[in-house]
């Protein structure tokens, strides 16, 4: 979905590059069973690929190495004995295999996580630099042109549809046909259906695949907190405790953890039994809903959609890509709700999330009145703008809060 593409472009800084994909061929798990030691593992596959693989001038690269536990444990070796040579590695479900191995090279492996384009990348990919370089350079604590505040909504909306896929945006970009983006969504929800059946157990399979449909209905309820009985009547949380597991270590979905004191650290004051979920993409989570492209076309439709569910799963998208930090929000006897907490560097901000233009955050507020933060956010169409305490920032510009 984009990883294969980065590494070959990695390769493209070597005078050669050698790819080997233990999914699309089992036969490379072989030639890791007899031997890990690098000398031999390198004849091996040199043979194999008809390639010299030359120290430091050679790119390996090893995609869906969760495929071959063992190619995974050589990585130890590689970095011990024979580190002129160069490795990259990728893997769609490396997370859940990890979980299941042992011997895995802790310490000699730089992991680097992969995400959905963020809106700032999408201006990038589509050539609006200018737009992207504005909104860096921007104060945001002053209202924005209005020349520049249209061109970002509106490319915001699009946005919205394509998601952060690069094979969606790639796709967008050439040919810029909302519908062929949709056909290409479709497919990648497809992907992940086989994958559920290929790496889970059997009788994991059908749970997983209601909890991962169930998301658009959870979130489109005005309290997004996910409840089991909406999968089905008499649904129970331990039941479905693996499932759910199974879609967190494969990073198709973002926890998002209650809490009812912003103390720091956020994570001793978290609860798990009040969680909600959000898609990996706001793309993916259009298409397993059922948006048609039309939806774009209409003023403000696109962001009060699902009431604002397409907004906060963008939202949390956002903080999850900047940030890297788990995600976080704050309720109390279910009379307020903030949507997002953030903590940085000993502080903790509330952020809370409208869809439309309103300015109304009774949550807010009662949030505000208890705690006394030095400055809280409000994200929204509306223009940036300061409002006492609370920084109003325009949805585009989450770039800002990290």
């Amino acid at each position: 979905m984009g990883k294969t593409w980065l590494l070959k472009e990695l390769g493209k800084n070597y005078e050669h590059l050698a790819y080997f994909n233990f999914d699309a061929d089992p036969l490379l798990k072989s030639l890791f069973e007899a031997s890990l030691k690098p000398k031999e593992l390198i004849k091996k596959l040199q043979l194999y690929s008809g390639q010299t693989l030359t120290p430091k001038n050679t790119l390996l690269v090893f995609d869906e190495i969760q495929e071959c536990p063992q190619a995974l444990n050589s990585l130890k070796y590689f970095c011990e004995e024979a580190p002129e040579h160069h490795i990259a590695c990728a893997g769609s479900l490396l997370g859940i295999q990890m979980s299941k191995e042992k011997g895995f090279p802790v310490g000699k492996v730089n992991f680097i996580n992969i995400y959905p384009l963020s809106f700032m990348e999408f201006l990038s990919a589509t050539e609006h630099n200018h737009l992207k370089q504005f909104l860096i350079e921007h104060d945001i604590t002053k209202q924005m042109p209005q020349a520049f505040y249209t061109a970002l909504l509106e490319q915001l909306k699009f946005y919205f549809f394509t998601g952060g896929m690069p094979e969606v945006v790639d796709s967008y970009v050439k040919n810029q046909n909302l519908e062929n983006c949709r056909h290409i969504q479709n497919d990648i929800l497809k992907s992940y259906q086989l994958d559920f059946a290929k790496h889970t157990p059997a009788t994991d399979i059908p749970k997983v695949m209601k909890l991962w449909q169930s998301i658009p209905q959870q979130l489109a309820k005005e309290n997004k907190k996910f409840v089991y009985s909406a999968i089905s009547k008499n649904a129970r949380a331990r039941e479905y405790n693996d499932a759910l597991q199974w879609l967190k270590d494969a990073n198709l979905i973002y926890p998002c953890h209650a809490i009812t004191k912003p103390g720091v650290p956020l994570v001793h004051y978290s609860s798990e039994n009040f969680d909600k979920f959000y898609m990996l993409d706001v793309g993916l989570l259009g298409a397993l809903s059922h948006l048609t492209s039309k939806t774009i076309l209409t003023p403000n439709e696109l962001f009060t959609e699902f009431k604002g569910a397409l907004t906060e799963n963008f939202v949390a998208q956002e903080l999850t890509c900047y940030r890297e930090q788990p995600l976080y929000y704050w309720t109390t006897n279910r009379m307020a709700e903030v949507d997002f907490i953030i903590e940085n560097e000993g502080n903790v901000y509330p952020l809370e999330v409208k869809a439309g233009l309103s300015n109304r955050s009774k949550s807010l507020g009662v949030y505000n009145q208890k705690y006394q933060p030095h400055i809280a956010y409000r994200i929204s169409q509306n223009n940036s703008q300061k409002d006492n305490i609370i920084q109003n920032l325009p949805l585009f510009a989450l770039c800002h809060v990290k």
